[in-house]
C-alpha cells in the first residue's frame, strides 16, 4: 500500500514548516528536529521504512517483554506511536 504513494506529487513536493503560533509550544522540539528542507512526506518515508523494518528484527517474544513491573512492553510502545500519530495527522 504504502509503495504505492507517489511522493513526487507535484502538489505535495514543499511544505513549509508552520510558524511560531500555528501550533502549541509543547511541539517546538519536534518542530525544530525536523529538517529545513520543505520536503515531509520524503522524510516521514524514510523514518516509516526504518521503523518498519526495526520493529521486523525484533523476535516476536520480545514484543511483550515488560522489563519492570508497571513499565511498557515494545508492542505497547508500537500502539502508542500509531495513538500519536492518529492524533498529529488531525
Amino acid at each position: 500500500m504504502y509503495s504505492q504513494i507517489n511522493y513526487q506529487n507535484p502538489f505535495m513536493k514543499k511544505i513549509k514548516k508552520p510558524n511560531a503560533g500555528e501550533y502549541l509550544a509543547f511541539y517546538d522540539t519536534y518542530i525544530n528536529l525536523s529538517p529545513d528542507d520543505d520536503k515531509p512526506l520524503k522524510h516521514l518515508k524514510k523514518n516509516m521504512k526504518s521503523t518498519i523494518a526495526f520493529f521486523k528484527s525484533l523476535p516476536k517474544d520480545k514484543l511483550t517483554y515488560r522489563y519492570a513491573l508497571g513499565k511498557w512492553t515494545i508492542k505497547e510502545v508500537l500502539v502508542h506511536l500509531m495513538d500519536a500519530e492518529r492524533i498529529f495527522a488531525y
